[in-house]
């Protein structure tokens, strides 16, 4: 599956990860994660915050 980059229009299967930030969310007043990533192709930038109650712990590798 791929999505289309906004500014090149290029298919995106995988994007760069650039940053996470522990933030409160403007939209809920709830800690979140602010996650920054980056097209491949054109270097443009992409945002989400992802509540904190949403994320998973993966198990430790032994």
């Amino acid at each position: 599956m791929s999505i289309k980059c906004t500014n090149c229009q290029k298919g995106i299967t995988t994007l760069k990860f650039s940053d996470a930030s522990v933030i409160t969310s403007g939209k809920y007043r709830v800690p979140a994660v602010l996650i920054t990533l980056v097209c491949p192709h054109c270097s443009q930038h992409y945002y989400t915050e992802v509540p904190a109650m949403e994320f998973i712990p993966c198990e430790a590798k032994k």
